[in-house]
């Protein structure tokens, strides 16, 4: 199954509710009908993952059912181009997500001839949540600016056959490709002529504008043909927009399409507003007024501005407009002065705010993030202005930093078990170890445009260029700082970083990681000291009781609740427990001093649970576990306050239980756990983690590689990162210097059909998982994803040949064609993925590009996705020598660790399950 990267066009995706009697936390996605091309897409999947607002998957945590939602898409499949039901978490439950403000990445994935790459549109859909979405409220409509042409088409793999006059363009290089006699061939970068002239003769390629639509030359000497009406001379890129701004004038517009910002959408929603009412300024709370009308909570953009149309405020009454933190609890009132509009400044601690507005003017007020209005006038709720899904725009820098700064601000983002011995140049974004005593964290997430802060000093120095550098979302370095800063100050993040890396001195010993840094969003440090990474304060994810309709709810949302949730985790909040109480034999609570009792905690019946310390003072008249039905209703005692019961007590839910609440002596509070399963924890497990990473894969992958001196000589410098990177296990690996596509079966009798004689590698050949008298198909059995990296070795050494060649043919597509068929024949459900050679001193160019489009043809026609570094690496004749080891073939140790291993990664990790 491979990513559709053809322009798409959704029509009619709706939003429902997947559980009609509870409350509105899960929406199902429906599909009336999926075009690609200008037809019907008949069989596909189409996935919704979790995703910030560049599309980057984040885990999610909604605390008032103990929901995890995965940073994996979660699928359901197209058939005759109508989608069956896709539940997912709703993404706005008025404050019941941490992190509060998320998007989903919509993605499609066709089993059909369409070729490879990522969705180019849907990268960050915001607000789905409601009973109904339509989602092409949101994206351009199919007559504005991204209606296909039949003569253009797009993707990562180029493929191998082609009819007519048609143009193929790369989505991972400014790269297009012309059909000639049945088969694609290159063409120069992309290049934008603005608008059309009869009087230019146009080359292949070349880009117009004309009548507000643009258009690429298919023919060479293209003169006197007007693209509107001439097909056969132009192809169609993107056509006039309906009412509004002109279409798109360049092909990069496409991409400011799906990374578009959220700065400009009315968050004032007049279908949750309570008539008859007013927000106190004083208190936050609801007060009725006849003739005005309250908000529901409107997220904040926090430590930022908001605009607003209008507010009715009264000094006398104290109506107006307030703010709330995270729990929706008052914090102050918004300045009075708006009546007739303008822009505030709302506090850090804000996490949303209500307003107060004449019951009239309900249906035209606008609340926006940051300081000005949008143009063109009203803006209904959750919509966007033409300028900002209009295809000229590019992402408004200040839409970044607003939706940036409105993030969550007390997450450390400083992982200790990723950073490396060294400095980060901020002249390169690269590692260098040639002075000790310093490390470099690993990529963290940046707040573009706005502040973060560390803890403790984060070292810089103009003079060695070492300090923070910062990268775009691929990982390819923008620019540095190397100013330094002290614990607790400040420092502000470029416009357009999406990453970033710090430098650290390190303590005591050189080469002594700093154990307890915290780098946070925003200017200030969340309060109570020191949290490891990834944590959030426990008000943020504090459990609270989830109240259900009925029994039958509880089964159906336990089971979608414990789906997402860690094997291993501490249920227990220590943070919201009611002191000086005990649970009495009828269920209820009393004031016993001494003791405490837990919040409810999500359960489900038939599983076992456990508690890790057992009471230090007994009373039998007290239950330490009692059991609860889905409304609170108390069932029964799971286990008497009593020490005898002793430590790691496990219980078994019974029939109808979906709640418990625990109850024991107040000094326990520290180190009490309650963990599913049927044993303890050796260690201190804190609420709501896990001991092993909660983001990985749901089916950890078993990888097999196979490769040349990249792996055998240099392996070490990226091979264990990469498998790290995808939550899996290295089962399988043959990589020798030198190698050649002819020899990459030199294990197995040269063509794939012998038995391993020698599992005793000499000088730089690498393996692992070896048995001597194993055959490809035994060396195999357990590998879920297959890589081959080679190329390199063929570029002046190959006879290329041609498609359909076998091994015995001698020639490149042979040896390739053989690989494939011997390896898919070993393990057909294997995910097979290629990677080619890069830019090397070793042959010409035009030798390295024939020997990766020979590589690239054999994946198309295998269908086997195939990343070609030739044109995404960045390494060309300019920069060679400083990427390269000194024989200029092999990357240097710093781009085999920073670059060559997380772009492996981050392209095989699209195809995992």
């Amino acid at each position: 199954m491979r990513f559709l990267s053809r322009l798409l066009i959704l029509a009619s995706l709706l939003i429902s509710p997947a559980y009609a009697q509870t409350p509105n936390y899960t929406t199902s996605v429906t599909l009336a009908k999926l075009l690609s091309g200008g037809g019907v897409v008949p069989n596909a999947t189409i996935c919704a993952t979790a995703a910030d607002v560049y599309g980057n998957p984040v885990s999610v945590s909604a605390p008032n059912w103990g929901l995890i939602i995965p940073s994996r898409p979660m699928c359901s499949t197209v058939t005759a181009g109508l989608l069956a039901p896709l539940s997912i978490p709703d993404a706005n439950h008025t404050n019941a997500t941490s992190p509060i403000f998320y998007n989903f990445a919509i993605q499609v994935l066709s089993s059909t001839n369409i070729p490879q790459g990522p969705p180019i549109i849907f990268k960050a859909v915001p607000n789905v949540s409601g009973t109904t979405y339509p989602l092409d409220s949101y994206a351009p409509a199919a007559s504005a600016s991204v209606a296909p042409s039949s003569a253009l088409s797009q993707g990562a793999g180029v493929p191998g056959k082609c009819t007519g006059p048609s143009i193929f363009l790369s989505n991972i290089s400014p790269v297009a490709y012309t059909c000639l006699n049945g088969s694609y061939s290159p063409l120069s970068p992309l290049n934008y002529q603005g608008s059309y002239s009869a009087a230019t003769s146009y080359g292949v390629g070349a880009i117009v504008q004309n009548g507000g639509a643009s258009y690429i030359s298919l023919l060479p000497n293209n003169l006197a043909n007007n693209p509107a009406t001439n097909s056969t001379n132009w192809g169609l890129v993107a056509a006039a927009g309906a009412p509004g701004p002109a279409g798109v004038a360049s092909l990069p517009a496409l991409s400011a399409i799906r990374t578009r910002g959220q700065l400009t959408s009315n968050l004032f929603n007049p279908a949750t507003v309570t008539a008859a009412s007013y927000i106190s300024t004083a208190t936050g709370v609801i007060g009725t007024n006849a003739g005005t009308s309250a908000s529901d909570f409107i997220p904040a953009n926090s430590g930022g501005s908001m605009t607003v149309t209008a507010m009715f405020e009264s000094n006398g009454a104290l109506a107006g407009g307030s703010f709330f933190d995270q729990n929706q609890t008052y914090i102050s009132a918004i300045p009075f002065g708006f009546t007739s509009g303008g822009t505030f400044t709302v506090p850090s601690t804000a996490a949303f705010i209500r307003v107060t507005v004449n019951t009239t003017a309900v249906a035209t007020t606008m609340v926006v993030n940051g300081p000005t209005l949008p143009p063109g006038g009203y803006q209904a709720f959750g919509t966007y202005p033409t300028n900002i899904i209009d295809s000229k725009l590019s992402v408004l820098p200040s839409a970044t930093a607003a939706f940036a700064a409105a993030l969550p601000t007390t997450a450390n983002l400083y992982n200790v078990n990723t950073s490396v011995p060294g400095y980060v140049s901020t002249a390169d974004g690269t590692i260098q170890t040639s002075i000790p005593g310093y490390h470099s964290s690993g990529f963290m997430a940046a707040n573009a445009g706005g502040q973060m802060t560390a803890n403790e000093a984060l070292y810089g120095n103009t003079g060695s260029a070492a300090g923070i550098a910062y990268y775009d979302g691929s990982q390819h370095f923008l620019s540095g700082d190397s100013t330094g800063y002290a614990a607790n100050v400040p420092f502000t993040i470029p416009i357009g970083a999406v990453l970033e890396r710090v430098t650290t001195k390190d303590v005591g010993s050189p080469d002594t990681v700093t154990p307890a840094l915290m780098v946070v969003n925003g200017p200030t440090l969340p309060p109570g000291g020191y949290q490891a990474f990834g944590t959030y304060p426990t008000n943020v994810i504090d459990a609270k009781t989830f109240p259900l309709a009925n029994a039958t709810d509880a089964e159906g949302i336990q089971q979608l609740v414990e789906s997402y949730l860690p094997a291993k985790r501490n249920a227990f909040n220590q943070a919201t427990i009611t002191p000086n109480s005990a649970i009495m034999a009828n269920g209820s609570i009393g004031s016993v001093t001494g003791f405490f009792v837990s919040a409810f905690i999500q359960v489900r019946p038939g599983q076992q649970w456990t508690l890790a310390l057992a009471p230090l003072t007994s009373n039998a008249s007290y239950s330490a576990i009692a059991y609860f039905g889905p409304t609170g209703t108390y069932m029964s005692s799971g286990a008497a306050l009593v020490a005898s019961i002793g430590a790691n007590y496990t219980v078994t839910i019974p029939t109808g239980v979906t709640q418990v609440r625990i109850s024991m002596d107040t000094s326990l509070l520290p180190t009490q756990m309650f963990l599913p399963g049927a044993s303890g924890s050796a260690t201190y497990i804190p609420f709501l983690q896990t001991p092993t990473s909660m983001f990985a894969a749901a089916t950890p992958p078993t990888v097999a590689l196979f490769g040349d001196s990249y792996q055998g000589t240099y392996g070490n410098l990226w091979v264990p990162n990469l498998i790290r990177s995808l939550g899996g296990t290295l089962v399988y690996q043959d990589a020798n210097s030198g190698r050649p596509w002819n020899n990459v079966f030199s294990q197995f009798g040269g063509d794939g059909t012998g038995t391993t004689t020698t599992c005793a590698p000499t000088g730089t050949w690498e393996l692992a998982g070896c048995v001597v008298g194993q055959t490809l198909t035994q060396a195999l059995s357990t590998a879920s994803v297959i890589v081959i990296e080679l190329g390199t070795n063929d570029v002046e050494s190959e006879t290329i040949g041609s498609l359909g060649d076998t091994y015995a043919a001698s020639s490149l597509h042979g040896y390739i064609n053989n690989a494939i068929t011997k390896i898919l024949t070993a393990n057909p459900t294997a995910r097979l993925i290629m990677v080619g050679p890069s830019y090397t001193a070793h042959g010409t160019y035009a030798q390295a590009v024939t020997v990766d489009t020979a590589m690239q043809q054999e994946c198309n026609a295998a269908g086997i996705p195939y990343l070609s570094l030739l044109l995404t690496s960045g390494i060309n004749a300019t920069n060679l020598a400083a990427m390269t080891q000194s024989d200029e073939i092999h990357w240097s140790n710093a781009a085999f660790t920073n670059r060559y291993g997380p772009e492996l990664a981050k392209f095989i990790s699209q195809f995992l399950p």
